[in-house]
C-alpha cells in the first residue's frame, strides 16, 4: 500500500524510463494510474514531469492530469494520477478528435510548455475528452532554446525538424507530431514506412539518438514535406503546409481545417 492509501494493481505498460500500473485509491474507491521509476534509473524523468504537471494544473490546465501523490516507495519513485479510459493508440482518429488534440496543445502551449513527445500513447481519452500525459521530456518554451543535435521523443512521431537538427524545439514540432498521428491512423503511409525502417536497425557505431543514425535519416526522408503531403487528404495536406512553415501558430486556423 503506497502512502497508506493506494493499492497497486496490474501492470499496464513498460516504457524506456519506467513502468505504469493500475491502482485504487482505497479511501475514495477511485481508480488511479501509478507511474514508477527505479531509484537506480540512469535517466530520471519523474521529478521533471511532476514539476511540469503541477505548474500546468496550478495555472488552470484541465487537459493534463493532476498529481495525486509523488514520493518514494520501496526502491522506486512513484507518481500517482488519474487513470484514463484508453489512449489514442486504441481509438479511431476522427476530425473531432484532431480538433480536441489541437485545443489541448493550445492550452499547454499558451502556458509556455512544449510536450516534446506527442504520440498516440500519450494522448488519453476519458468520457469523450482528450488529455495529454507523459511530460517527462517536456520543457518550458520560454527558456533559452538550444539547437537540437540529438533525437528526442519517438523516432516515428518526432517532427521532421528534430531529425534535421540545428534549431531549438518549438510549438510547431508538437503540432507536426500530431499531424503524423493523424497520417498514421488514417492512411497506410507511415505504417508501410515503419516496416521498411526495420532494415535500418543495423549495428553501427552510433547511438540511436544520433541524428546521423540510419534509422533517423530514414525517418527524416520519409517526413519531408513533399512526401507527407503527397499521401495526405486535403485537410491534413493544408495542415502540414501550414505547420512546416510557421513560427507562431494560429490554432483557430488549424482547427478550422478539420471542422470548417
Amino acid at each position: 500500500m503506497i502512502a497508506n492509501k493506494y493499492s497497486v494493481g496490474q501492470l499496464l505498460g513498460v516504457g524506456q524510463f519506467g513502468s505504469v500500473y493500475s491502482g485504487i485509491n482505497e479511501v475514495k474507491q477511485e481508480p488511479v494510474a501509478i507511474k514508477v521509476e527505479s531509484k537506480d534509473a540512469p535517466i530520471k524523468l519523474l521529478k521533471q514531469e511532476v514539476t511540469i504537471l503541477q505548474y500546468l494544473y496550478s495555472r488552470g490546465s484541465r487537459v493534463t492530469p493532476p498529481v495525486h501523490w509523488f514520493g518514494n516507495f520501496l526502491d522506486y519513485t512513484c507518481l500517482i494520477m488519474p487513470l484514463y479510459d484508453h489512449s489514442l493508440q486504441d481509438c479511431e482518429m476522427t476530425p473531432d478528435i484532431m480538433v480536441a488534440c489541437i485545443c489541448a496543445l493550445e492550452v499547454v502551449h499558451n502556458l509556455e510548455i512544449l510536450h516534446c513527445d506527442i504520440k498516440p500513447q500519450n494522448i488519453m481519452i476519458k468520457d469523450g475528452e482528450v488529455f495529454l500525459i507523459d511530460f517527462g521530456l517536456a520543457t518550458f518554451n520560454s527558456s533559452p532554446g538550444r539547437p537540437m543535435n540529438k533525437m528526442i521523443g519517438s523516432s516515428k512521431y518526432a517532427s521532421y525538424f528534430i531529425h534535421v537538427g540545428g534549431e531549438p524545439l518549438g510549438r510547431r514540432d508538437d503540432l507536426i507530431s500530431l499531424g503524423y498521428i493523424y497520417l498514421y491512423k488514417t492512411t497506410n503511409y507511415l505504417q508501410e514506412v515503419e516496416s521498411y525502417a526495420k532494415e535500418f536497425e543495423v549495428e553501427v557505431e552510433l547511438d540511436k539518438t544520433d541524428l546521423l543514425h540510419p534509422i533517423n535519416q530514414h525517418w527524416k526522408r520519409t517526413k519531408e514535406l513533399t512526401n507527407v503531403t503527397t499521401c495526405s487528404g486535403i485537410p491534413l495536406r493544408n495542415y502540414f503546409h501550414y505547420c512546416y512553415r510557421l513560427s507562431s501558430p494560429n490554432y483557430d486556423v488549424l482547427k478550422r481545417l478539420f471542422c470548417p
